[in-house]
């Protein structure tokens, strides 16, 4: 079989396992169900992701089906529930690695802490050893909203202007989805990050709230002008003002967890 062959049919595998999981899961837009089958709220809101729910009774029976997913993402929109997508996790032990399908092996992430430590991280490729450690290896599955990264992508980028009711815009930077954050929860979560990381003082704190702030008025008003544009800029200018309050050191001793834009 050539090479080509076998690329079309890993991608058709993918598309079967994503349109099975899609009809299996349609019921979780209805968090109730979602509660009566099992699945529980764990740990904080990712700006890029959401809240997972778990379903703490599949979560290590080794299996990966696409119908039966160990946990769910959901997102508000308008001070509503909106299911965003899935996540297949699977525990490992020292050296074993994970499935190739779907989507292979690179789209797979290791988790070596639980949800809950790693809520202020904003990745989850975390220090760790694959070759020493156990750890649980997670897919996100974005079969409910749309991700320009991809189906299989951990981020999905698009969720900042979705839980704001705005369209992504085609070509849109990570840095505007970021941005946009501020005026959805994401004020809480990067201070969490910068105050874990950096311990701050109460000064720089309070000096890092105005900052925080001051950004999100101006997201407000680019939203109100439609000037969607202005996002990036607002973004780097805030954490150009973030490093100018705790200091170059302790801000480049941050860029392992900060994200990208």
């Amino acid at each position: 079989m050539c090479a080509c062959a076998a690329e079309a049919s890993a991608e058709e595998r993918d598309l079967d396992f994503v349109a099975r999981a899609k009809a299996a899961t349609e019921k979780y837009q209805d968090q109730s169900v979602a509660t009566l089958d099992g699945y529980r709220p764990i740990g904080s809101d990712f700006p890029g992701m959401g809240v997972h729910w778990v379903r703490i009774g599949i979560l290590f029976d080794s299996k990966i089906e696409a119908e039966h997913p160990e946990f769910l993402t959901y997102i508000s929109v308008s001070g509503m529930p909106r299911l965003a997508g899935l996540a297949y996790a699977i525990p490992l032990l020292p050296g074993e690695q994970p499935p190739d399908l779907p989507a292979g092996k690179d789209a797979w992430h290791d988790h070596f802490r639980s949800i809950d430590e790693e809520t202020i991280v904003p990745h989850h490729q975390h220090p760790g050893s694959a070759d020493s450690e156990p750890r649980l290896a997670m897919l996100h599955a974005w079969v409910w909203m749309p991700n320009p990264d991809g189906v299989f992508a951990a981020d999905n980028w698009a969720l900042p202007f979705v839980r704001l009711g705005l369209k992504p815009e085609a070509g849109a930077s990570h840095a505007q989805a970021l941005a946009l954050t501020l005026n959805s929860g994401g004020i809480e979560y990067f201070a969490k990050m910068v105050n874990a990381g950096a311990s701050p003082t109460k000064k720089q704190q309070e000096k890092m709230e105005q900052a925080f702030e001051s950004a999100r008025a101006s997201v407000r008003q680019a939203i109100l002008e439609n000037k969607l544009a202005r996002l990036t800029g607002i973004w780097e200018q805030l954490w150009k003002t973030i490093e100018s309050v705790i200091g170059s050191r302790k801000f480049a001793e941050l860029q392992g967890v900060l994200p990208t834009w």
